[in-house]
Order: structure tokens, then sequence, then C-alpha cells
């Protein structure tokens, strides 16, 4: 009798981990968007109350380079919402062998052998190797990245830029063209980026002659310019 009732009761508690497991089980996945998304096979026949929606989040970023900001959602008892970001193209940058359109991050997003006039270049004293990089993988160079932040600042002033020619990490010349504005900007990856862009913007806003300005001149601690 005492067999009869263990075995009795093991087949209720395995049961009863059966029907936990089976309840909680991620059958349905969600995307807020039609995108095609890898890596969620992995979820399916994942105990919901068992994932960690951080963890999974970050492992999808690395899958799915070209896209940012992932969230994931509970929705209980078996089901998952999965909200996410498209990376936005911003700029072309100039490679030995062609040219990488990038996001404001530095993640590329396509190889080509040709520019698109929507976009700024930038030409780099260095050229990056066009074979060494893949669709995907983020340019991890400081003096990119600076000129990048710095020239969302610019876009921002409804400004256009023309092109960037980083000649060294202390001359970094940006093109400016908008209407009949032509002129360019000097700035440096050797002073705090948010410390350019608070003086161009409180010269900006305050300089009258914005049509008669040849150069704008921000590494130094003086902001120097000069005009026609």
């Amino acid at each position: 009798m005492p067999i009869i009732r263990f075995i009795s009761t093991l087949g209720y508690i395995l049961f009863a981990v059966y029907l936990f497991n089976s309840v909680f089980f991620i059958k349905e996945v969600y995307l807020t968007s039609s995108d095609q998304v890898n890596g969620l096979s992995k979820l399916k026949n994942t105990n919901i109350l068992f994932l960690n929606t951080t963890d999974f989040a970050k492992k999808l970023e690395e899958t799915n380079p070209l896209l940012t900001d992932i969230n994931i959602i509970k929705k209980y008892p078996n089901a998952v919402i999965i909200e996410f970001k498209k990376r936005s193209p911003f700029a072309f940058i100039k490679a030995d062998a062609g040219y990488f359109l990038i996001d404001k991050k530095g993640y590329i997003l396509v190889k080509s052998r040709q520019i698109s006039e929507h976009y700024f270049i930038i030409n780099h004293y260095q050229p990056l190797s066009y074979l060494s990089y893949s669709v995907g993988k983020q340019i991890q160079n400081f003096e990119i990245a600076y000129s990048l932040q710095f020239s969302d600042v610019i876009l921002n002033n409804n400004l256009k830029i023309d092109s960037i020619d980083i000649l060294s990490s202390n001359m970094i010349r940006l093109n400016i063209k908008a209407g009949e504005l032509s002129f360019y900007i000097l700035i440096s990856a050797e002073k705090d980026v948010e410390k350019t862009a608070y003086e161009f913007s409180y010269f900006w806003s305050r300089f009258s002659e914005k049509d008669k300005l040849e150069y704008l001149d921000l590494r130094f601690d003086k902001v120097v310019y000069k005009s026609l």
C-alpha cells in the first residue's frame, strides 16, 4: 500500500508539473512590426514565468543588429509582445573601395559602391576597409562617433550638411549648405562634444548675419568666426 500511495502521489506531482508547464509555455509571439526578427524560435515552449525579458532582448539585438530599442512584454499565461524600432539611415562613410550607409550610432545598414544624395558623406583620413565590415556591425571609431553626434545638433537647427571631412582628431570640417547659406564649421574630437554643441547652438541662435558667415571654428575655448 505505501508503494501504491507513493506511485499515486508521484503521478499527481508529475501531472501537476506537466499541467503547470503546458499552461505557461509560450505559444504566441506578437510583433509590433511586420519586419522579420531572427531568434524567435527559442521563445516557443519556454516557460513565461522563467523568461528574463531583459536578457532575451539583448540576445535579439545581437542576432538582429539592424533593430534597436527592443522591449519584450509578457502577456499571461502564454504569449509575449515584442516591440522594436528599425535603425534609420543617417549618413554615408567613404571606405577604401565603396561606401557604408550608417545610422546615428555608426551601425552599418547597407554596403554600396555608390551613394545617394539623400544623405551626407563622411570622409576619414584613414579610410575603412570595405571588405572588413559587414552589415549590422558598428563602426568603432571615436572621431566618426563624435562627428555623428555633433551632426545631429546641426540638423536639428534646420541646416543641411553637404559633407564631413575628418582630417585629424583636432580638425573635423563640416561643410554646410542650406538654401543660400554656404559655410563650414571646424570642430575637434579632443573637446567635449556637449560643450561644442552648446557653443554652436548659442552662437547660431544669436548670430544675425547668417547669410554672410564664411566659417565657424569651435575647436578652442573661444568661438572664432569669419563673415564675408
